[in-house]
C-alpha cells in the first residue's frame, strides 16, 4: 500500500471566507489538501461518531486511482491520502462504526468496497456488470452491513434502479426495485438507515411523461409504494439522512432550497417542510447536503456556474435560529461541494476546486 502525506496548508482568505449571516458565525480557515495526479475529482465525505471525517476522492492518477482520506478536524490530527486498489468514479461513501464504505463504478460495472478504520482495506465484490451512461448510486450502513442502491440502463428504455446488500440485507442486485413503466427514468437515489432495526429510507427523482416528481420510500424487507414529496421540477437532487427515529430530508425546487423533517412527529407520515435561509442572488443553486450532530443541524449548497460560484453551510441548534456561513466565494473557478461531516459543536466542510480538495471548519 502506497500512502502519500497530504500537505495541509492554511491560508486567509480574508472577508470572502467570513460569515454572511449573523454574529457568531464561524469560518475557520481552509485548508488545502494536496495529492498528485488530481484532474477533475470526485470526492464524497461522511461522518463517523468518532469525530473522524473519512471519505473517497477520485485522483486523475494511474487509470482513475481513488484515495483514501481520513482527519480529525476537531483535534487537528494526521490527515492522510492513502491510495487505493480501487480504480474508477466515485458514486457514493458512508460510514459505520466499523469502516468505510466505497460505492464506485469501475470499468467492469459497479462494485462495493469497505476500508476498515484501521487502514485495512477489503477486495471488495462486483454488484453489477452494468457499464451503461447514466450511472448514479447511494449506500447505507449500519454495524458492519450495507445496503447499496444504483442506476442503469433499462432494456425498455430509461434508467431503473437496483440493490444489494451484504449478508444480513439479502436482496438480487438482478432484481429492480420500484419498477415503473418503458422510458421512465429514475435517478438521484439517496438512501439512509434507520438507527435500529432493518429499515431504511430511499428518496429519489422519477422522470415519467408527466414531469419530474421527488419520491420517498420505506423498507424494512421490502420496498413500501413510494410517495411523492415534491413534482414539476427537473432532478430536484435529494439528499437524505436519519438521525434516530426522525428522518431530514433537502432537496431543490428551481432555485429553493427545501427541508423536510419527521422529527416532532409521529412516523414517516409526518413529514413536514422547515423554513431554511436561501442563496443570495440569481446564480443556479444545486447540490444539497444535509447533516445533524448533538442537536445541531447543518444544510448546505453551492450557488453559481462552472466558473465561479460559492459554497453555503446554514446551521441550527434546536429550536433556536438559523446561523449563514459562506464557506468559500470563488470567481475564478467551480466548486463542488463534496460533503458535511459534523461532530458536535462544529462541523467540516468539504469541496473542491481547481481539482483540489479543500476542507473548512464552521461553528
Amino acid at each position: 500500500m502506497r500512502v502519500r502525506r497530504v500537505t495541509a496548508v492554511l491560508c486567509a482568505l480574508g472577508a470572502a471566507l467570513m460569515a454572511a449571516g449573523p454574529a457568531g458565525a464561524v469560518v475557520g480557515s481552509p485548508a488545502v489538501y494536496d495529492t498528485a495526479c488530481i484532474t477533475t475529482p470526485t470526492a464524497q465525505f461522511s461522518p463517523a461518531p468518532d469525530g473522524w471525517v473519512r471519505g473517497f476522492l477520485e485522483t486523475g492518477c494511474n487509470g482513475d486511482s481513488i484515495d483514501y482520506s481520513t482527519f480529525n478536524p476537531g483535534h487537528n490530527r494526521g490527515t492522510l491520502h492513502v491510495a487505493t486498489p480501487y480504480k474508477g468514479q466515485v458514486l457514493a461513501t458512508t460510514q459505520d462504526a466499523q469502516a468505510s464504505y466505497l460505492l464506485y463504478r469501475a470499468t467492469d460495472g459497479v462494485r462495493i468496497a469497505k476500508v476498515l478504520h484501521d487502514g485495512t482495506m477489503t477486495h471488495g465484490n462486483l454488484l453489477s456488470p452494468a457499464v451503461g451512461g447514466g450511472l448514479e448510486g447511494t449506500v447505507a450502513a449500519r454495524g458492519g452491513t450495507w445496503l447499496a442502491i444504483w442506476t442503469e440502463p433499462k432494456a425498455s428504455g430509461g434508467f431503473g434502479m437496483h440493490e444489494a446488500g451484504s449478508r444480513n440485507y439479502v436482496v438480487s442486485p438482478k432484481d429492480r426495485i420500484l419498477p415503473a413503466g418503458a422510458g421512465v427514468d429514475d435517478s438521484a437515489p439517496s438512501l439512509a438507515a434507520a438507527a435500529t432495526g432493518p429499515g431504511f429510507v430511499l428518496a429519489f427523482s422519477r422522470h415519467t411523461a408527466s414531469g419530474y416528481h421527488l419520491l420517498l420510500a420505506h423498507s424494512s424487507r421490502t420496498w413500501s409504494t413510494p410517495r411523492e414529496i415534491d413534482n414539476g421540477v427537473e432532478n430536484p437532487e435529494a439528499d437524505l439522512i436519519r438521525s434516530g427515529s426522525a428522518s431530514y430530508l433537502t432537496w431543490m425546487h428551481g432555485r429553493t432550497v427545501m427541508l423536510a423533517t419527521t422529527a416532532g412527529s409521529s412516523g414517516p407520515v409526518g413529514l413536514h417542510t422547515v423554513a431554511v435561509p436561501q442563496a443570495p442572488g440569481t446564480a443556479p443553486v444545486t447540490n444539497p447536503r444535509v447533516a445533524i450532530s448533538c442537536n445541531r443541524l447543518y444544510v448546505g449548497f453551492q450557488a453559481g456556474s462552472e466558473n465561479s460560484g460559492a459554497v453555503f453551510a446554514d446551521t441550527r441548534v434546536a429550536g433556536g435560529a438559523w446561523v449563514r456561513h459562506t464557506v468559500r466565494v470563488s470567481s475564478s473557478t467551480g466548486l463542488v461541494l463534496a460533503g458535511i461531516a459534523p461532530h458536535c459543536a462544529s462541523g467540516a466542510v468539504m469541496w473542491t476546486e481547481a481539482a483540489v480538495l479543500h476542507g473548512a471548519m464552521v461553528s
